[in-house]
Order: C-alpha cells, then structure tokens, then sequence
C-alpha cells in the first residue's frame, strides 16, 4: 500500500514523464558522431593496476600534499614575519578589548597608495590581467588595498550583483593575488552547498567549521581542528550568501570566535567577504532569512534561545557594511537583439516586476514539435541536464535519460547495487518534531532480508538521501558527485563529471557491486592529475553512509548504505543549480515555488538562444513587485553601495561611518535627504515623498556572536 507521501511522489513523476513526452524530449533525432564529442580528451588508462583500497590512498595522498604545501607556506611566511617583526603568531587572549586602535580606512578609496611599490603595481597588473571592469575593480582593490594596509580595521564586506555580472572573476583575481605573493593560505573561499563550492574550488563552511546542519560541534577536539585550519587564515570568502540563514550566520561567527579564543570581535576578528545575489534562492531551513521581517536586529532577554541567535544573526549581517554592487552583465558579453531582451528580462524578474513583453519572450522559448518551436531533441539539448524545482522530477528525468543516453551512445547500462546493513536509528532523533516515524525492524543480525532489500533497492535516489540503491552506468555518462570526498582536488558534492571507467565485483551471479568509480572533472576550477591517470580525473571510492530510506508506505528505515556516491546528471534541482553559467540551458519552471526559482533557473543561461523551457509557467510568480522586506534588503544595499563608491571616489563627508548599516545610512540620508536614490536602483524599488523608504531598524553596534 502506497503512503500519501509516495503517491504524491509517483504523481509528480507521471506529470514530469507526460510534460516530456509532449514537448518531444523523446523523440528520436540523429546524433552520428556525439560519441566522439562525449570522449573527447580522455586517454586511456588501467584502471586495474591498482586495488580499490591503493586508488582511495592515492586520492587522499594528493589531498594531503595540497594541505601540506599550504602549510608548509603558511608556516615559512609566519616564520619570516616573526623575523621581521618580533612578533608571535599563536592565539592570544583577549588582553586588548578595552585598548584604543588607531586604524587607517585608506584602503578604501581609489587613491591609496600601498607602502611597498611592488604590491601597488601587482594589484594594478592583476586589475589588468584579469580585465576587471569598473565594479569589480573597486571591490578587487578594496580586499587588495586592506591586505597591504597595516594599520586598518575588521573588513565586513558585501559583493553582490545579479547572476552574470562577474563575481567569480573577483573570486579568480583575489586567488592569483595572494598566490603571486606566496600567501594563499590566507585567503578561504567557502560556500552554503557542496555544488556552490564545487564551482569556486571552495570547501562548505559546514566542513571547515564543524558545523553540522545547524548544530556547531564545540568539544574540545573539533575547535582544535577548526583553529588549525583558520589560524593563518586572514581573509574569509563566503559565496552565496543569500542561502545562508540568521541561525547559520550566528553559527558561523560563534563558532569562529570559538575556535580562535577571540569573544571581542565577530567572526573571531577575521576579515569576512560575502556574495551573492538575493534574487536567488532564500535558505531552505526553518531558520529566517537574513533579510526576514519576522525577526529584528534589538536583542531581548524574553526571546526564546533560539530567537535570541536569529537576531544576532541578523544582527551580525547588518554589520556588513562595505558594499559593492557588480552590474555589468559579463555572461551574455556578446549579445545580439534577443539577448538583450532577455537580459532586461531577467532584472526585471530579479525584482518580480516582469513585464507582459518580458512574458512573451520567455514563453517564445518553450519547446514542442510544431515549426518554430525550440526542439529538445536537437543534438545541443538532447542530453543537457534539466533544471527542475522538485528532487522526484530530477529522479524521473535521470531514470528516463540514462535509457536513451546509452542508447545513443551505443552503450549498455551496468548496473551497480549498495550493500546495505541494518543501522540502528538514533533516539534522539525519533523524538524530533516533525520527523516522520522512524521503523525498527525486529531482526537477529544486520543483515537485510532478501525481500526488504529489493525493496531498498529499487527505491528512487530522493527516497535515499540521494545515496543510490541501485546505479545504472556506462562509459561517457554524466554524474553529478554527492559527498564530498577530497575538496582540496575538486571531488565534492555537487562537482559534475563523466563516467570513463569503473572496478567492480560480483556479490551474487547477476549483481554487481561499484568498487571504485574513475569521472573525469568537468571544468573543475583548478586541474588535478593523480598518479597513474589522466589530467582530471579522479576515482571515486564508495562511502558507507547511514541514510534513512523512505518506504513505499511512507515509514522511515533507517539502514547503513556502501556505494558509491554518485548520481546521474541529466537533471539538478534549483538549489543545485546556483552559481553554474551554461551555454546551454533546459529548464521545467511549471513546479517553481516563487520569483527567485524562476530567476535562479533562467537566470544560469549565457544565451536566450542557448534557452529551452520544458512547458509554460505561471507568470504571476514574476509579476506584482517584491515583499516589502525582501525590497528592504535590496534598498539599503543599494544605498551601502553608493556610500561605498562615493567614498572610493573621495567624495563622500568624513563622518559618514559606523559600524552598523543603520548608523551609516540614517548619517547619508540626513546627508543627501531622504529621498535620495542613487543613479542604477531598479524603478519597481525606487521611493520617493509620496512612497518613502521604510525607516531602517536600530542595530546595536555591541552585539558579539559570544553571547
């Protein structure tokens, strides 16, 4: 008997299966000579010269070589610094919280000059080099300029920008610069998700903080392990910003203040740089968003423990106030007519102020057979992986394209089963609100029974933690990787890849078992080359993992699962799909919950031609103008960002400061009056006297995220 939950499920999948079928998804389509481009450039190897064990070793040993080099640098540089300045670099305690500082906030205007000539004229060959345009510029020689300041404050700073305008250019000059003066060890780039960071050779804050969901680990073991990755680090990156909650944000800089015995400052003193575009996704916890009405930035003792945190979270992100804006658009560069409607289409969406024309030319892209239709069966879309806003769509979609992508490749499906053992589930857990009933099933070992373990098996990847019973392969395929196994080589979750090889073993005369699974990276951030392979790619080994599998009728077993973690990749959900650029991009926006999924998944595309829609939408949802808050939030960064250029520029008054965006921004307005709206804010956010901005709350500048 199927549960309500399942029935849901097997109902979205019939209408994502019908949706595909009528706009031609399956028709047939000639592809002579798509196998040569599927393995282009991958050289043959052995796979079979190593044992499964010796091929997991070699991977880890490359991992530790790159946290060993970085070390070894930090190490040197901390040893020369000593040298030249008497100075000790091991954590120290609060001995300063009541002392006066005298910084210099120089480093933020465009005419500051670094004291050595060699580091003014590596920011401005950098600039160059990496043909940084007006706003990327400023923010590059805002981080640049504070590093080779030596007297200047905490940097709290915001980059932000719709998707396309260059963020991860700024991301690539800042890691050639502190590269270009053997310091890289001092700049961390981390992200929300393991497909953000996958994209920005980034880690998960989650793995380097000790930070599990939204519990921090605070023994004494794992803030050890915290401090030693964060002790030489000066510089914090942190993407997507905008998926990162008040709860999670409080976490963050708890757990960094923590781990590095510094309670007086927040974030434990680092220099913090946050990105992101606020159109996109919001967090997908129960926790507020960072710009949520339902939680203010005034602390009170009668707030529960959990209110108090949010505040402080948002409270924490108001002290953010460096702010620089990107608005050039740098993914559709070259554009012709149609892109650059489309492009007015998307800022428009971003501020759910679509316009009927900007409706009409999205919908001109939705896919069927009739003439003129785009055709998701052309050769450039026909294996594209689709984004979707549901995990059961992404699960029908994969089942479906793994068939005919074999069949196209002239390749036979193998199919790998897990091997599953009992896991007994925690109590704790169980007790959780809202955690569905968790069944313990009566048994006299761990083994699973034969007909229960059909069961687990056949089970789709959304029902097991995206940790697959079953995988159906063959050489050529692309998989995306769903646990993070060696960040430091580009083998994290969310990293996407193609299928070149495998080691397997028989468990039963006609079931295989995935030893270990050799991917070549797609466009990884940085190239790796691992012994004995080619550049790039990489052998993911199977992980045990304890996952709760849920069952037909809806119970919750709870079972310890090795396989090897990874999934198909014709298709990825929305949140998935963050901070990716494609040439080619195939959307479904039938299912998306609001403005910001639709933006997030039209919003990945370089081209309107490059475009496809799997069927219509509902246009209400990018239509009607923003929520007060969210337009709030993107009112007072705009603000942030004109006081941040003005003051680059030299023209802004001396006491226009504060460390709060409440104090700044109440000091500009009395400034330039109330009504001031600086030159680039979109019209659907506009204010004036007769719609006024909403007056922005108190922040008070003491809180600390120790408390």
């Amino acid at each position: 008997m199927f549960g309500k939950h399942t029935l849901n499920k097997l109902n979205q999948m019939s209408d994502i299966d019908r949706a595909l079928h009528n706009a031609g998804w399956l028709d047939s389509y000639e592809v002579d000579g798509y196998q040569n481009v599927m393995s282009d450039n991958i050289d043959s190897f052995d796979s079979s010269i190593h044992q499964s064990d010796e091929w997991k070793l070699i991977l880890s040993q490359k991992k530790n070589d790159i946290i060993q080099k970085r070390n070894e640098q930090a190490m040197y540089a901390t040893k020369v610094n000593d040298q030249q300045h008497g100075m000790s670099h091991e954590i120290p305690p609060n001995i300063y919280v009541d002392v006066v500082k005298i910084v210099d906030q120089k480093y933020l205007t465009k005419s500051f000059k670094a004291n050595h000539s060699k580091d003014q004229i590596l920011i401005t060959l950098i600039v160059n080099k990496f043909s940084l345009n007006t706003e990327q510029e400023r923010a590059f020689r805002i981080i640049a300029n504070h590093h080779v300041n030596e007297y200047k404050d905490q940097l709290k700073m915001y980059i932000g920008g719709m998707a396309g305008t260059g963020k991860s250019q700024v991301i690539k000059a800042l890691v050639h610069f502190f590269e270009s003066k053997n310091a890289s060890y001092l700049f961390m780039v981390l992200a929300p998700t393991g497909s953000a960071a996958a994209l920005i050779s980034g880690s998960t804050y989650h793995s380097m903080l000790g930070i599990n969901g939204y519990k921090s680990n605070e023994s004494i073991s794992n803030l050890s392990d915290v401090r030693s990755r964060l002790k030489d680090v000066e510089y914090i990156f942190i993407d997507e910003v905008s998926m990162i909650d008040c709860s999670s944000m409080y976490n963050i800089s708890s757990q960094m203040s923590l781990a590095l015995q510094v309670s007086s400052e927040p974030f434990g003193g680092k220099n913090m740089i946050f990105a992101g575009d606020f159109a996109q996704l919001p967090p997908p916890g129960r926790s507020p968003s960072l710009y949520s009405h339902t939680i203010g930035t005034v602390l009170h003792t009668t707030h529960s423990h959990n209110v108090q945190k949010w505040t402080i979270g948002k409270s924490l992100w108001h002290q953010v106030t460096v702010v620089v804006i990107l608005r050039q658009n740098m993914r559709q560069k070259l554009q012709n007519a149609g892109d650059s409607k489309f492009r007015k289409a998307l800022e428009n969406m971003r501020y759910k102020s679509c316009t009927d024309a900007d409706i009409q030319l999205i919908r001109s892209r939705i896919a069927g057979r009739a003439a003129g239709k785009p055709k998701l069966s052309a050769e450039k879309f026909r294996h594209v992986s689709i984004i979707t806003a549901l995990n059961s769509h992404r699960d029908k979609i994969n089942e479906l394209a793994s068939i005919r992508f074999a069949s196209d490749m002239n390749e036979a499906l193998v199919t790998f089963y897990s091997i599953d053992k009992w896991k007994t589930q925690e109590d704790d857990n169980e007790k959780q609100k809202g955690v569905k009933k968790t069944i313990d099933p009566l048994r006299s070992s761990d083994n699973v029974v034969k007909s229960i373990q059909e069961k687990l098996w056949n089970l789709s990847h959304g029902s097991t933690e995206h940790h697959p019973g079953i995988l159906a392969l063959c050489k050529g395929m692309p998989v995306m990787i769903k646990r993070n196994e060696a960040t430091e080589c580009c083998v994290t979750n969310g990293a996407e890849a193609i299928v070149v090889g495998w080691n397997s073993h028989v468990i039963t005369s006609n079931k295989q078992v995935l030893d270990t699974l050799f991917v070549k990276l797609k466009n990884p951030p940085t190239d790796i080359q691992l012994d004995d392979l080619p550049l790039n790619v990489v052998p993911i080994s199977r992980q045990t993992i304890s996952i709760k599998c849920e069952l037909p009728n809806d119970n919750i077993l709870t079972v310890s699962r090795d396989q090897v973690p990874v999934i198909p990749n014709f298709a990825m959900t929305d949140f998935a799909s963050q901070g990716r650029t494609r040439i080619n991009n195939v959307v479904d926006l039938h299912n998306c919950c609001n403005h910001q999924s639709v933006y997030t998944c039209l919003s990945r595309s370089a081209s309107i031609d490059g475009t496809v829609l799997v069927q219509g939408f509902d246009a209400s949802k990018v239509q009607g103008g923003l929520s007060g808050y969210l337009r709030q939030e993107f009112r007072e960064l705009e603000l942030l960002d004109d006081v941040t250029k003005l003051r680059y520029e030299e023209k802004l008054p001396i006491d226009i400061t504060g460390s709060t965006r409440t104090s700044i921004i109440r000091k500009f307005q009395e400034w330039k009056g109330s009504d001031y709206v600086p030159k680039h804010v979109h019209h659907s956010i506009k204010w004036s006297s007769k719609a006024p901005m909403t007056k922005i709350e108190d922040v008070p500048s003491t809180v600390h995220p120790g408390l």
